[in-house]
C-alpha cells in the first residue's frame, strides 16, 4: 500500500528536486549498499523522476523492473562470521518508500521555512499492520520546521530524525500546518 502524501503538489515536488540536487552537489546522496555497481546513475534518475512526477510505488517498480539491486548481500553473524543472504523481495519497496518520504519530508520543512510557517506536523500517511507505539505517539505532534530540516539533511530516514525506533516502516510523514491551525509546537524536538 502506498503512502498518502498530503502536500505532494508541484511546489513540494520542486523542493524535493532541490533537496536531491543539494545532496548530489555535496556528494552525500545516500546510495544503498544493495544497489548493483554501475546502476547508481540510473537509480538517481528514477529518484528524480519519482520526485518530479510519480511516487514511491512507481520508483520501487522501476528499481525492480530494471534490476538495480543485488540479489545477495553479505552480513556479519556473531555465530557464523560473514554469511551470504538473499536480498528480500521487498527491498525495492523499502528503499523507495524511505528515500521518497525522506525527500518529501525535507521538502515540506524547506517549503515551510521559506513560507514563514514555523511548524510542520507528523501524521499517519500509510496504514501499517503492526503499529509501533512510539510512532503512534508522534501523530499530531508539531515540530519546528527549521530544526527538523537540519536534522533531516543529516539523517538516513525521517524516523531517525524524529527519534523513532524500528527503521523506515513507521508509516509517518510530515505535512504543512494549515494557517488557521497554527499553535506552539509540542514539547517534542528531534534528537
Amino acid at each position: 500500500m502506498a503512502f498518502f502524501f498530503e502536500n505532494l503538489d508541484l511546489k513540494t515536488r520542486e523542493y524535493m528536486i532541490r533537496e536531491i540536487d543539494l545532496d548530489l552537489s555535496l556528494g552525500i546522496l545516500f546510495m544503498s549498499p544493495r544497489i548493483r555497481p554501475g546502476s547508481e546513475s540510473l537509480y538517481v534518475s528514477y529518484l528524480r523522476a519519482a520526485a518530479r512526477m510519480h511516487n514511491e510505488t512507481w520508483m520501487a517498480d522501476q528499481i525492480r523492473m530494471n534490476r538495480l539491486l543485488k540479489h545477495e548481500e553479505e552480513r556479519t553473524s556473531p555465530s557464523r562470521g560473514i554469511v551470504t543472504l538473499r536480498v528480500p523481495l521487498t527491498a525495492p519497496d523499502s528503499l523507495a518508500s524511505s528515500e521518497f518520504n525522506r525527500f518529501y519530508s525535507r521538502a515540506i520543512c524547506a517549503r515551510a521555512v521559506d513560507a514563514g510557517i514555523p511548524f510542520v506536523e507528523v501524521y499517519r500517511a500509510k496504514v501499517i499492520p503492526q503499529l509501533v507505539p512510539e510512532s503512534e505517539s508522534m501523530i499530531g505532534k508539531r515540530m519546528p520546521a527549521d530544526l527538523l530540516l537540519r536534522q533531516l539533511r543529516s539523517a538516513p530516514a525521517l524516523e531517525s530524525a524524529l527519534g523513532l525506533p524500528g527503521g523506515p516502516q513507521s508509516g509517518v510523514a510530515l505535512r504543512l500546518v494549515p494557517r488557521l491551525e497554527r499553535r506552539e509546537p509540542d514539547a517534542v524536538h528531534p534528537s
